[in-house]
């Protein structure tokens, strides 16, 4: 089996919980017309994927398509990467002038690691004849498991195949009582572990900081880096201060992590 090489890939996952403080068949294609000065936006059919085209990316007007696409149907190279369907955006070969966002909406279950403790992060791979497997640029997974929401997202230049990989890293944000006193302090714990089985898998230039919205307000910048790289097995703990404001509501907190994934042959 090929090994795939992904050099400097950047993930950003954004964890987020909610709490209250106080006392058919048919076509698997979908297909829009876009405007080149107005831009628009392609949904596929599953209502997965959207396509988000800015005005001025297009030089004319054109016909955009997302087919939806079996994992055995996808090219033999992109067979052997990512898992879940795969999609194929239409035309083959059309370039853009400023990159389209890609999002993939997900089910928050469907990324909980091994034994339900976290989330195993993925990212987006494209395929193309010219290019060959790349990673999508400006890569952030957000999970909000309160919502029972997840979406992946990423930017590409060029239209391919998109398909989801693992990428090796795991997250989990330590869920507290959603209900809280006003006034009252409380502190949720960030676990980051490196588990990938790829060839020398590094991650690098991890960081991130805790966030808080609504009643809920955060003691400090909340910022935090993990220092040097993480091999295998690698993992660190965070902790961030969040506090209930002075008025009852719902207020949410959250942890946006950024971390740099390498991995290839021996070195």
């Amino acid at each position: 089996m090929k090994k795939l090489v992904v050099p400097l890939v950047v993930l950003v996952v954004i964890l987020a919980s909610t709490l209250g403080c106080g006392t058919s068949g048919g076509s698997r294609t979908a297909t829009e017309r876009i405007s080149a000065d107005d831009g628009g936006s392609v949904t596929s059919t599953d209502g997965a994927l959207t396509l988000e085209i800015p005005p001025g990316a297009l030089a004319e007007n054109t016909r955009i398509s997302i087919r939806e696409v079996d994992p055995d149907d996808l090219p033999d190279e992109f067979a052997e990467v990512g898992e879940g369907m795969g999609y194929e955006l239409e035309p083959e070969g059309l370039v853009f002038i400023e990159p389209v966002t890609v999002s993939l909406s997900l089910d928050p279950e469907s990324l909980e690691a091994e034994g339900g403790d976290g989330y195993e992060v993925f990212a987006l791979l494209s395929w193309s004849e010219a290019n060959g497997v790349e990673p999508l640029d400006a890569m952030v997974l957000e999970i909000s498991a309160a919502e029972g929401e997840a979406t992946l997202l990423g930017e590409l230049d060029h239209f391919s195949f998109i398909r989801r990989i693992k990428s090796g890293l795991e997250v989990s944000l330590e869920e507290v009582n959603r209900e809280q006193p006003v006034g009252g302090r409380f502190s949720a714990l960030l676990h980051i572990v490196n588990i990938s089985d790829g060839v020398n898998p590094v991650f690098s230039d991890v960081h991130g900081a805790f966030h808080a919205y609504g009643t809920v307000g955060l003691n400090g910048s909340g910022d935090f880096t993990v220092a040097g790289e993480m091999g295998k097995d690698h993992f660190d703990f965070e902790s961030g201060n969040f506090l209930c404001k002075d008025t009852p509501g719902i207020g949410s907190y959250g942890v946006q992590v950024h971390a740099l994934y390498t991995s290839g042959g021996a070195q």
